[in-house]
């Protein structure tokens, strides 16, 4: 009898929280896509410099992330002024928010080519200043690191996930080679950033928002040493280790904030 009963409980309970999180998905959902609307209104058709875009949806994401009640809190700060490229790891649709949210200086996030030709988001990322990466072949990616270079030479700040896309496992995956050699190439420093719980708000495949916190962690700056091989290499690796110690740093940030919640 007394297994019976704790069959139903448990039943009800599981039956609780499938709907709670539908209504909160749901919720959360709605929030986003107004928001998002709103900052494409304001970054399209308004005529405003790149750098009060950039603020505004920082502004508009913090908002979000208190209207949804997703803490993001960040340790460690990123250089007063450019240039500098920030590298980071991604395993979340939303990480290029809390790269915005956690770096306060207008910065051009490099997104995959694929987006510039969807017409809504495309133009969306391109008035808010992001750099699509070009083509696959090896001379296309040794032209697009001169240009990325170059933006870095100009003083501008880059955001970069140097995993190459969005990766559907926990672990951290190789960094290519390209933006390193574009910050040593325009001699700026690199930036480690390491993100943890965004994976449990929105993973691939995953239709509807969950609740849960964020935390960056960000490191100390690696200079380059030098443009040949090993050098670039040894650039690319010590950045590699630090964001994997940033996102164990930062992993328990997250669940310190989880914790709290509960």
């Amino acid at each position: 009898m007394r297994i019976g009963r704790a069959r139903v409980r448990s039943k009800h309970s599981a039956t609780w929280t499938l709907v709670s999180e539908l209504a909160y998905g749901s919720y959360a959902l709605a929030v986003t896509v107004l928001v998002a609307a709103l900052c494409w209104v304001v970054l399209v058709l308004v005529p405003i410099p790149q750098r009060s875009r950039y603020a505004f949806v920082g502004a508009a994401g913090a908002v979000l992330c208190w209207a949804v009640g997703v803490p993001v809190t960040v340790t460690g700060t990123v250089p007063d002024e450019g240039p500098f490229l920030v590298v980071a790891n991604h395993a979340s649709f939303v990480d290029g928010l809390v790269l915005i949210l956690a770096v306060p200086q207008s910065m051009r996030i490099l997104v995959g080519g694929v987006f510039e030709r969807q017409p809504l988001i495309g133009s969306f990322l391109s008035h808010l200043g992001c750099i699509f990466t070009e083509g696959s072949s090896p001379a296309d990616a040794v032209a697009f690191t001169d240009r990325l270079a170059g933006v870095l030479r100009s003083g501008q700040v880059v955001g970069s996930f140097p995993e190459g896309g969005l990766e559907s496992t926990s672990e951290l995956e190789g960094f290519h080679l390209g933006t390193f050699r574009a910050a040593a190439g325009a001699d700026v420093p690199v930036v480690p950033m390491g993100i943890s719980g965004s994976r449990a708000i929105v993973a691939r495949g995953q239709r509807f928002p969950r609740r849960g916190a964020v935390h960056v962690a960000i490191g100390a700056p690696i200079a380059p040493t030098g443009t040949d091989w090993r050098s670039l290499v040894a650039l690319r690796d010590a950045a590699q280790r630090s964001v994997a110690l940033l996102v164990g740093e930062a992993s328990l940030g997250s669940r310190s904030q989880l914790d709290s919640r509960s």
